[in-house]
């Protein structure tokens, strides 16, 4: 979606055809490697999160190229946030109230994530080592069977995309947002407070940042990047 906005405005802009090619699969993991090997003339560009220049290069043994050689950063596109969800039969109100919740809970919590590897997870192994907490990782393969999962009890948290399914189920009121992500809140859920906001200085929690980039491959004349 963000892709195609670009592309538009870009090609009404340049009078040049801006062609989107959805490669999904492996987190953006296949899209990175074909872009890295791509010719360095400047028509080629990636689009993509944060994991791939920060997270590939820690959570796979051997790629296939170097995230951070192979590609090289053009602009950052935006930020995006994530929420803390709860399921609404968890008897808290407030990210306070599920911190004390878990500690008193040992082993018995879990929080839902995208997949392995992927921010949703991180967030959570970020908010457990801040709070020194031991909430179980449990992932999904994707957004929508994550979020199905705390509405059934199946687990009581996770880390969602402050958008889409997660206002739909907030409105619904099958879930509670607790906190987002990023150095002020999300408009699409203005009610809720940032990490920061509720003070209880969760250090790197407190500033956890995420963005969407566009990276050339390696070898693009600096005046393509410019461009």
């Amino acid at each position: 979606m963000l892709g195609r906005a670009v592309a538009q405005a870009w090609g009404e802009e340049s009078g040049q055809s801006v062609i989107v090619e959805n490669q999904a699969g492996a987190g953006s993991l296949i899209a990175a490697q074909n872009v890295a090997r791509a010719k360095p003339d400047g028509h080629t560009l990636l689009l993509a999160p944060v994991v791939v220049p920060a997270f590939f290069p820690h959570i796979y043994k051997k790629l296939s190229f170097d995230p951070l050689t192979d590609l090289l950063p053009v602009a950052e596109m935006g930020t995006f946030n994530f929420a803390l969800v709860v399921g609404s039969g968890v008897p808290v109100a407030n990210l306070s109230d599920w911190l004390t919740y878990v500690r008193k809970n040992p082993g018995k919590t879990s929080f839902g994530s995208f997949g392995a590897g992927t921010p949703a997870h991180f967030l959570g192994v970020m908010l457990n080592r801040a709070a020194q907490t031991d909430t179980l990782h449990v992932p999904y393969k994707g957004g929508a069977p994550a979020m199905q999962a705390v509405v059934a009890g199946e687990t009581q948290s996770a880390f969602m995309l402050t958008g889409g399914i997660t206002l739909e189920q907030a409105k619904a009121g099958r879930i509670k947002v607790l906190a987002v992500t990023g150095d002020k809140r999300s408009a699409l859920l203005p009610a809720v407070p940032t990490f920061a906001e509720a003070g209880l200085g969760l250090k790197e929690m407190d500033h956890a940042s995420l963005w969407y980039g566009f990276l050339h491959p390696r070898g693009t004349p600096s005046t393509e990047v410019d461009r």
